[in-house]
């Protein structure tokens, strides 16, 4: 889980002033103007993200469902990589960058989409206001647990980990590091969403796939078809926090703030938000 590394990845978004290469500026002139930090998109076209001297090439096939890290002055965005599948964040384990380069925000490489249904057990499009003292961090990573560690454990720290990519997948992988400033590695498992259900008012999100799940987090509900494999991620409208200190003689520095879920019948959080004090 990126903390402090994302919230870096935003504000340098705001500053930059143009392009971070690997990409030029697409002919097209028509901009996507209502696109905003955390928004999601559907790639109109293949888009190939050449190799840098800082980050490895990428490419995002057409129709690949993303989400936007956040929107420059010059119309561009870049791609948090943890919100990609494994199957296309890969090359970027072990390279230090959490971020892609900037992409033109045009119509001929994005549209825009409503949120969808596989990552509405969290709310994804929340944001403070600047200089509010609050940074919203939220990004569906669950980790096995009750809240964030306490601040001795912070470095050693490791959970279980489930997650849900911005282009479909239900991964899983053991002994995650929970505050991880690379790239997520290889999971256990990452199968390919192939149905969603959220019955109304019960705080549950229901995800089917065809590839196996571990027993831990889902079941088997069927030997045939593309719903082979249920996980239930359930809501649970808690919240825990975990206060940090700083300095000879402790003064509180940040409180982070965690959201209580289920997945199945075991206890997982989300960190959703480090509040600092001494900012207001």
């Amino acid at each position: 889980m990126n903390l402090k590394t994302h919230l870096l990845v935003l504000g340098s978004l705001v500053l930059s002033l143009g392009l971070s290469g690997g990409l030029t500026a697409a002919a097209s002139k028509s901009y996507l103007t209502t696109v905003k930090d955390h928004s999601f998109m559907i790639t109109q076209r293949k888009i190939i993200l050449k190799k840098t001297p800082y980050r490895p090439s990428i490419t995002l096939p057409k129709g690949t469902i993303v989400q936007a890290g956040g929107i420059s002055t010059m119309h561009t965005t870049n791609i948090l990589v943890n919100t990609l599948s494994y199957h296309l964040r890969k090359a970027y384990i072990g390279n230090g960058n959490t971020y892609t380069q900037n992409i033109p925000l045009t119509t001929t490489n994005f549209k825009k989409i409503s949120v969808p249904a596989y990552t509405k057990y969290y709310p994804s499009q929340t944001a403070y206001p600047i200089n509010s003292g609050r940074a919203y961090i939220g990004n569906g990573e669950l980790y096995q647990g009750v809240k964030f560690p306490e601040q001795a454990d912070q470095t050693k720290a490791k959970a279980n980990l489930v997650t849900v990519t911005s282009d479909g997948y239900l991964e899983y992988t053991t002994k995650a590091p929970i505050t991880n400033l690379r790239v997520n590695t290889r999971p256990s498992v990452s199968a390919k969403i192939t149905k969603v259900s959220r019955p109304g008012g019960s705080g549950k999100t229901y995800l089917y796939t065809k590839a196996a799940v571990p027993s831990s987090i889902g079941k088997r509900v069927s030997k045939t078809g593309n719903a082979q494999y249920l996980t239930i991620i359930k809501r649970r409208y808690r919240a825990y926090t975990t206060l940090y200190t700083s300095g000879l003689k402790p003064q509180l520095s940040s409180i982070y703030v965690s959201a209580g879920y289920l997945v199945g019948d075991q206890q997982y959080f989300m960190v959703t938000s480090e509040y600092f004090p001494s900012a207001n």
